[in-house]
């Protein structure tokens, strides 16, 4: 890592959740860990998201509802590098701001919350399933179609408190937060990626910069975890061929494998209902992991998926 890149106080931008904080200290601790000296600390923004923790997220009808703050307070240097969950960031980045690393991953896959620790499968028919994603929704219909899914928002703490009080009989939330917050005591199971897909980055961080300080971002490339990067390019070229976001019900799980230098992708779309599941896989080089993605995706486009997804579209903005 270049040491006059760093040689200012690096502000870490990051939402004011206990999980963000928590995200963000762990990447200002790998930055001290890795060039000890650094001073990196943490500025607080508060995003639209967080303002508003009633309304559903395609409600809020906007992109990048807790990543827009963060990135204008990069534009205008309130702060240096900013820590998102990379689910949150939008498939297609403004050509100001980039990437600079992708540490890490956590672990990808949805995990299940009961108020009484059964198991999806032991619900009985009728009980209330909470979640604030469209994907979790159409898998959840589509695996049990004669539970009551619902609108769940809010931090973890609130939607694990409204499982604990009854206000919902369950939840579907991820699992890395979970982890991240030493609650994953409280997991009734953890789903397979292969049946319940996971949303596109989902357990991997975002290290954003500006794109003009080519320094800081190429010191910053000492985060880069290969396989990560390899898995969520990969994802994020599907979601991005797609035109996927929090607007539809769609998903995708690389995984990498360091001895062949390959990624598996399986991907998916859905109807709102569940009733209609289009799902694939698909084996492609780590080197070009963009091009796995949109393969992928053109098969799923071939098979039916942009018919399936303009149809949620139109759900969606009918209320």
């Amino acid at each position: 890592m270049d040491e006059a890149s760093l040689r200012d106080e690096l502000v870490i931008g990051t939402r004011g959740s206990e999980l963000a904080v928590r995200q963000a200290s762990w990447v200002a601790a790998r930055v001290r860990e890795l060039r000890p000296g650094c001073n990196a600390r943490l500025q607080r923004i508060v995003t639209y998201g967080d303002r508003d923790r009633h309304s559903s997220l395609v409600k809020l009808g906007r992109v990048g509802v807790f990543t827009g703050e963060l990135e204008q307070a990069l534009r205008n240097g309130e702060v240096t590098v900013a820590v998102h969950s990379m689910k949150d960031l939008p498939s297609v980045l403004e050509p100001d701001l980039v990437i600079a690393a992708i540490p890490q991953r956590a672990d990808p896959r949805d995990a299940f919350v009961s108020r009484s620790g059964e198991r999806l499968a032991e619900l009985a028919p009728g009980r209330v399933v909470g979640t604030g994603s469209l994907r979790r929704g159409a898998l959840l219909r589509h695996l049990r179609p004669d539970l009551e899914v619902v609108n769940l928002r809010g931090n973890l703490e609130t939607r694990l408190a409204k499982v604990r009080d009854g206000v919902v009989d369950a939840a579907v939330l991820a699992a890395a937060g979970l982890v991240r917050l030493g609650r994953e005591h409280e997991v009734s199971e953890y789903f397979e990626p292969s049946r319940f897909i996971p949303a596109v980055g989902q357990g991997a961080l975002a290290v954003q910069t500006r794109a003009a300080d080519r320094r800081l971002t190429e010191a910053l490339a000492v985060l880069i975890d290969r396989g990560a990067d390899a898995e969520v390019r990969a994802e994020r070229a599907f979601l991005a061929r797609l035109e996927g976001g929090c607007q539809v019900p769609l998903g995708a799980h690389g995984v990498f494998d360091a001895h062949r230098g390959t990624v598996e992708l399986t991907g998916f779309v859905a109807s709102l209902d569940g009733a209609r599941v289009l799902r694939d896989r698909d084996l492609g080089s780590a080197s070009d992991p963009e091009l796995l993605g949109r393969r992928l995706a053109e098969r799923l486009i071939e098979a039916g998926a942009q018919q399936i997804l303009e149809a949620a579209r139109r759900e969606v903005e009918n209320g």
